[in-house]
């Protein structure tokens, strides 16, 4: 083989080389890890508030609103503060209509728990109504917003006087976890009425159902510390997604749990509070107060076979390495054939004559 083709060979390999470190050095998974490192994963949310406050005096009425989105948000969360003062409630029927998207849910007074009804929603107390949008768009947006009052069944006509204190849309960017950080979690703050210990019927379990904005990529789990603060009496124990965990009747509990990603834009956690009654000797007004933080670690045996680990030296460091490895060091070897092959031909002549 000839030595320009020797060359050419080697500097096709050379290049071949350099493009797959390159490559590597720009991995989006490094990209990831880079920006969390560096990133201060501040949380901003914007508030819009839509005007509307009101009084319901009808099972089912219907708000227009139009707002103004300055960008593309990740998230877009609708927070209705309500309070009913009319005969009893069953569940309220939210409904949000943005352009062709529509979410909606129904809040619920009791939740079936095993074989026992749970307190989920007392509307004769302020509650948070906290619905996510399905909506990703800028610009001039209209809202509808649908609500519809169920009522206990009755002989008589019921007395309809539904309060909206206050509505909301927040919008914001999921954050990417880091530890001590709070994470965006809607629904985790609500109030109840707790009957005593002495009418065992009507004891009940607390449901909360909240939502936990964060990403949490596929090959990794979000290693969450939750808290949870019940004001007015202590529980036993906590549910959340199957895992119990003991409180032995404090009022304060701060436990650990690994949660991977979910297939929508956020996490639904579902917490089952079980209240500690024999401290109670009336009726009991209880806020309950729930907090995430967490941070991110690789999945146990995540690693793809299609996925390389990220390089251990750092780029500038790799470029030189590369061009003295992989270019002199065989350019030389080259080199160094050629003059080999050249003081051969000087001894032997004979060896660069042709033949025909």
């Amino acid at each position: 083989m000839s030595l320009s083709n020797r060359i050419k060979i080697l500097a096709k390999i050379f290049g071949i080389l350099l493009f797959i470190t390159i490559t590597i050095n720009n991995d989006p998974m490094n990209n990831i890890a880079q920006a969390r490192s560096s990133s201060n994963n501040a949380i901003i949310i914007e508030v819009i508030d839509l005007g509307l406050s009101d009084v319901i005096t009808q099972s089912e009425t219907t708000y227009n609103r139009t707002i103004f989105l300055e960008k593309e948000w990740n998230e877009i969360v609708l927070n209705m503060t309500v309070q009913n003062f009319g005969d009893p409630l069953d569940g309220v029927f939210l409904q949000v209509n943005m352009e062709n998207y529509s979410s909606q849910r129904t809040f619920s007074k009791l939740e079936q728990v095993g074989f026992v009804k749970a307190i989920s929603y007392q509307f004769e107390l302020q509650q948070n109504l906290v619905l996510p949008v399905d909506y990703s768009d800028d610009g001039f947006v209209k809202i509808q917003i649908l609500v519809i009052l169920d009522h206990t069944a009755s002989v008589q006509i019921p007395i309809i006087s539904f309060s909206i204190n206050q509505t909301e849309i927040l919008v914001f960017d999921n954050p990417q976890p880091d530890e001590n950080v709070l994470l965006p979690l809607f629904g985790g703050n609500q109030q109840y009425v707790i009957q005593p210990s002495s009418i065992f019927f009507l004891e009940k379990k607390i449901v909360v159902h909240t939502y936990l904005f964060v990403k949490i990529p596929f090959d990794m789990q979000l290693y969450a510390t939750i808290t949870i603060s019940l004001d007015g009496v202590g529980f036993d124990k906590v549910q959340i997604n199957g895992e119990s965990f003991a409180s032995k009747g404090n009022n304060y509990l701060i436990f650990n749990l690994s949660l991977t990603e979910s297939s929508a834009h956020f996490c639904s956690l579902d917490f089952i509070i079980y209240p500690s009654y024999n401290q109670l000797s009336d009726l009991t007004k209880v806020s309950l107060f729930i907090s995430i933080s967490g941070k991110l670690n690789e999945l146990s045996g995540s690693n793809s076979k299609n996925k390389l680990d990220p390089n251990p030296i750092p780029w500038w460091l790799m470029y030189p390495i590369i061009l003295i490895g992989l270019f002199a060091f065989p350019y030389y070897y080259v080199y160094k054939e050629h003059l080999m092959a050249r003081d051969e031909e000087f001894l032997d002549p004979k060896r660069s004559i042709k033949i025909k």
